[in-house]
């Protein structure tokens, strides 16, 4: 088993090409090291392009993807799977988790199931308002589609529900998004 200890998150990034809008991958390394702020400016970053840290996809670096686009489609398939193959080759150039919000560019409500080389990958959906029970009654609340996929070669579906459950306890209460900003070291 390999055991990565920092956590390098795999992000679409928007940005405009040429006068076009397109979604890039970017990779956030060690963003269990960053707070929220930073992770926040660090992809507002490279949507500009000005790269503060993290590094760019393979799909970004123009001589590769020059070379690539210019294969066959079997040579295409088959140098992904042999990269995808290789935790090391993932972590370098997926991360190793990946976060897919398809809701930052359609409104729907609805869930997403994402496929990933990534032992866990999160698709975000959008957020639509609901009736739910707050306290002893109901009023409209807003609630994010989300949905984790996780590899269960690697982890067992015990420790999952408990991260599950966890996950969302957290989430509900925005924890992280409310804590003063720690200084940077």
């Amino acid at each position: 088993m390999i055991i990565f200890h920092d956590l390098d998150v795999l992000v679409m990034v928007n940005k405009i090409t040429n006068g076009e809008e397109t979604v890039l991958p970017y990779v956030v390394r060690r963003a269990n090291e960053k707070s929220v702020r930073q992770i926040s400016a660090e992809i507002r970053s490279a949507q500009s392009r000005r790269m503060v840290g993290g590094d760019m996809a393979l799909g970004e670096d123009p001589w590769f993807a020059g070379i690539y686009s210019r294969l066959p489609e079997f040579m295409r398939h088959a140098f992904g799977r042999m990269l995808m193959n290789n935790p090391f080759s993932v972590k370098r150039n997926s991360g190793t988790v990946g976060i897919s919000a398809v809701g930052m560019v359609a409104k729907f409500s609805g869930w997403v199931f994402p496929v990933s080389p990534q032992p866990l990958m999160f698709a975000l959906g959008g957020i639509t308002q609901k009736p739910g029970v707050i306290g002893d009654r109901i009023s409209v609340r807003e609630y994010l589609s989300a949905c984790f996929l996780f590899d269960h070669d690697v982890v067992d579906g015990a420790p999952v529900a408990r991260f599950a459950s966890r996950l969302a306890e957290l989430a509900e209460r925005a924890f992280g998004l409310c804590q003063p900003e720690q200084p940077d070291q």
